[in-house]
C-alpha cells in the first residue's frame, strides 16, 4: 500500500534501511562507494544475515542529510524538487552544492516556459475545434 506521507529524502542513502551490499557483505549507503568499505562503509551482515554497524560516522553522516541546513539550499526554489540533490557528491566535494544539484535548478525558468507554451497550444488548439460539440437536438 502507497503512503501519503511525504518524501522527504532525494536519495535513499539519507534513508534509516538503505543499503548497498558489496561482494563482501559490506554494508554501504551509497552505489558511488563500492571498492571503498574500509574509508567509507557503515559496517557488514553478520553471519546471522543481521546488520553490524561498525563505523557509526559513516551512518550518521548519511542520516544526518539536511539540506536546509545550507543556505544555498535552503534559499533555493527547486528545494522540494530535490530535497538538496547528490549528497554523495556535495559531503565528498566540501558541501559544493554546484556539483551535486539537478539540473533543473538551473533551467526551471526555461522549463516552466516551455510547459506553459505546451498547455496554450492545446488550449487554443481544443478552442477553435469545429464540430467538437454535438449537434443540437431538436423537438425533445
Amino acid at each position: 500500500m502507497l503512503s501519503n506521507k511525504p518524501v522527504d529524502t532525494f536519495c535513499g542513502a539519507n534513508s534509516t534501511n538503505y543499503y548497498v551490499i558489496d561482494s563482501r557483505a559490506n554494508l554501504l549507503k551509497c552505489y558511488n562507494d563500492f571498492g571503498t568499505a574500509d574509508q567509507n562503509g557503515i559496517g557488514r551482515i553478520g553471519d546471522d544475515g543481521a546488520e553490524i554497524v561498525t563505523n557509526p560516522y559513516n551512518l550518521l553522516k548519511w542520516l544526518g542529510w539536511d539540506p536546509f541546513s545550507i543556505p544555498q539550499c535552503k534559499d533555493c526554489k527547486v528545494l522540494p524538487l530535490c530535497m538538496g540533490g547528490c549528497s554523495h557528491k556535495i559531503m565528498n566535494s566540501g558541501m559544493n552544492v554546484d556539483g551535486g544539484c539537478i539540473k533543473l535548478r538551473f533551467s526551471m525558468d526555461q522549463v516552466i516556459d516551455l510547459l506553459a507554451e505546451n498547455l496554450t497550444r492545446k488550449r487554443d488548439s481544443a478552442s477553435s475545434c469545429r464540430g467538437c460539440s454535438a449537434p443540437a437536438v431538436s423537438g425533445v
